[in-house]
């Protein structure tokens, strides 16, 4: 993973950015008020539903290739005591989830989730008209994806599918012109040559083991496995948080919408509080074996390019949470993606981003 932890100013700036940004928050929390509502004996947020404004870019690592841009919206909805109290889609996500997670075991709560989103791929020199055989192809995916949780302070437990399209419907030419002439960058001119539409199915399937935990912080093992013509993956990794009144439960790590399950796993920290900041970092192995932006489409010739097999990737964060409200910076960093003997010349071979993720209880 060595070149993923390439030095770049642009990195120093974005660690220097979050640092100031999250150490100015907890000095306004410490003379606020505790919500008397909070506790650790409590049920985790009764009644209260979870939105999620997630937005990730590359430009904060001065790259515009391989994933360049993504969004999602997230929803997620009350936690429930019980699969029956559990509001949802029964006829697809719910009646799916049942086959894969338990509901047998006391003190498990659950939850489901949705997420919209638009992931974009392009090649680095975005001012070429003609295809570029040697680099990534142009891409776009937009698609929604249903997961259900099951979990506690202990195990987490996570199904979902997705349902989406990948190639000019999913739009992804006009929202990144459009972009780029607002923060006044190039016009990306290959657009004609991207993938080709096709729909997307995916399925996913997640579990997540606490292996240490206290207020301070907590370590967790974590697996997933994914299957579909948009991504086809196992990965296996580690991660773990640090800091004050931790929450229990499991952290999410952002990722373009579909490459793995989005949820919310927040549960109360053990003591009583208002407010939470603490540092995480997550890692891992993948093991991919079909992806649709690098592959092309399943069903029809298009452009594509060789993968790596293994890829490492570490994450970084920093987390600053209100019992309402909460936001949060991570910076993802990978080891190749594409073997560096077959990209074009200088053309990046990572796929490194930054994500801002603004979230609302209510």
């Amino acid at each position: 993973m060595d070149n993923a932890l390439h030095g770049s100013p642009a990195v120093g700036k974005l660690v220097v950015m979050m640092v100031l940004a999250a150490c100015a928050f907890p000095a306004g929390a410490l003379v606020a008020e505790e919500d008397p509502n909070v506790s650790a004996e409590q049920h985790p947020a009764t009644g209260i539903a979870t939105w999620r404004l997630v937005w990730d870019n590359d430009a904060v690592l001065s790259s515009d290739n391989q994933y360049s841009n993504g969004w999602s919206l997230q929803l997620h909805g009350q936690v429930a005591e019980s699969w029956d109290k559990a509001k949802g889609t029964p006829a697809f996500g719910k009646a799916m989830a049942r086959w894969f997670l338990p509901d047998d075991r006391d003190g498990l709560y659950f939850r489901e989730g949705w997420a919209v989103g638009q992931m974009i791929q392009t090649p680095d020199d975005i001012d070429r008209e003609d295809l570029i055989e040697d680099d990534v192809p142009y891409a776009a995916v937009l698609a929604a994806q249903n997961t259900w949780i099951a979990y506690d302070d202990r195990q987490l437990y996570g199904f979902g599918w997705l349902a989406g399209v990948i190639g000019p419907s999913a739009q992804g030419e006009e929202v990144q012109t459009w972009f780029h002439k607002v923060v006044g960058d190039d016009e990306p001119m290959g657009w004609d040559n991207q993938v080709n539409n096709e729909l997307l199915v995916n399925f996913y399937y997640e579990w997540k083991r606490k292996l240490v935990g206290s207020s301070f912080g907590d370590v967790s093992t974590v697996m997933d496995a994914r299957l579909g013509n948009l991504v086809t993956a196992g990965t296996v990794g580690m991660e773990g948080r640090l800091g004050w009144h931790v929450p229990r439960g499991f952290m999410y790590v952002p990722d373009p919408i579909g490459w793995r399950m989005s949820y919310d796993a927040h549960l109360p920290p053990r003591e009583p509080t208002n407010w939470t900041f603490y540092g995480s970092l997550a890692a891992g192995v993948t093991v991919l074996g079909h992806t649709a932006p690098y592959d092309g489409n399943l069903f029809r010739d298009s452009h594509s390019i060789d993968h790596e097999t293994f890829i490492g990737a570490i994450a970084f964060g920093l987390h600053y949470q209100r019992w309402r409200w909460g936001i949060h910076l991570d910076l993802a960093l990978t080891s190749d993606t594409v073997d560096p003997d077959v990209a074009t010349g200088e053309s990046d071979t990572t796929a490194d981003f930054g994500s801002l993720m603004f979230e609302i209880r209510y």
